[in-house]
């Protein structure tokens, strides 16, 4: 074998090196032009996705259709649902009617007997309670017998003394008043 290569074929080794790396820079550059922006790839993305969900939903209804004797039964068991609420509603409002007819002969009864005892208390005479209150004063010898004591202890008696003055003037018994 011999290492000489014609003339010919060495240049068109290199002829064809270039053109094949010209031609990958002219399509890597295209690639480049053409390339889509991350957003528009996932708008693409989310578009076909929901093609397909749509679809997917379309045959399940296809295939989960009702027939004309099923149809009837939910509409009958619509009507006896709708006739159960006007029964309750029906029931409901004459149970409030009668309620409103009771509160109302209720309040010209509760009129009528204040009128009554209106009339009644006009006739009896009013008679208001008078309260005595008894008088406490101080003997002579009570006040002898309080000087000699310290001052700390006289203000303990006279403390004593007028807690219970208090408790007695504030009240009387029932005999009193009969009196």
């Amino acid at each position: 074998m011999s290492r000489f290569i014609p003339e010919g074929k060495s240049d068109m080794k290199a002829l064809e090196q270039s053109e094949a790396l010209a031609s990958a820079k002219y399509e890597s550059e295209e690639k480049e032009k053409e390339a889509v922006s991350l957003y528009e790839q996932m708008r693409r993305n989310h578009i076909i996705k929901e093609k397909e969900f749509q679809e997917k939903v379309k045959q399940r209804n296809q295939l989960n259709k009702i027939g004309e004797r099923e149809l009837r039964f939910y509409q009958e068991l619509e009507k006896k649902k709708e006739e159960k609420e006007l029964s309750k509603k029906r029931e409901i409002e004459g149970e409030l009617s009668r309620f409103e007819s009771l509160k109302k002969s209720k309040l010209q009864e509760s009129k009528s007997n204040s009128v009554a005892k209106l009339n009644l208390s006009k006739t009896t005479s009013i008679k208001k309670k008078v309260t005595v209150k008894p008088k406490i004063t101080k003997t002579k010898e009570s006040i002898a017998q309080n000087s000699p004591k310290k001052d700390s202890e006289q203000r303990g008696v006279n403390i004593k003394q007028s807690r219970a003055s208090r408790l007695v003037t504030g009240y009387s018994s029932s005999s009193e008043e009969e009196d």
